[in-house]
């Protein structure tokens, strides 16, 4: 159960920017690949998220929209954490 989704872009020193789907669910697994193929069968391959990430929650403005700039810096720490884990 998916209660929303975030998509964001990261900096990326060879294509400028990454896309970074930012996943708010209550379940505490989800399949990454599974929503990565979902969305290559149904939109352009430049809108392709590279990364995919559970959140708990979403860093909320006053006006009640998700803070687009929390959520650019949460996807840039989260990409960054996974690169160095996998290096």
């Amino acid at each position: 159960n998916i209660a929303s989704v975030k998509v964001v872009g990261t900096p990326d020193p060879v294509v400028q920017e990454q896309v970074v789907a930012l996943v708010k669910t209550e379940e505490r697994f989800f399949d990454e690949k599974a929503i990565i193929s979902y969305v290559k069968d149904h939109l352009a391959d430049f809108k392709v998220p590279r990364y995919v990430f559970r959140v708990e929650d979403f860093e909320m403005t006053k006006t009640g929209k998700v803070n687009v700039k929390a959520a650019r810096e949460l996807a840039r720490k989260l990409v960054l954490e996974r690169e160095e884990k996998n290096e």
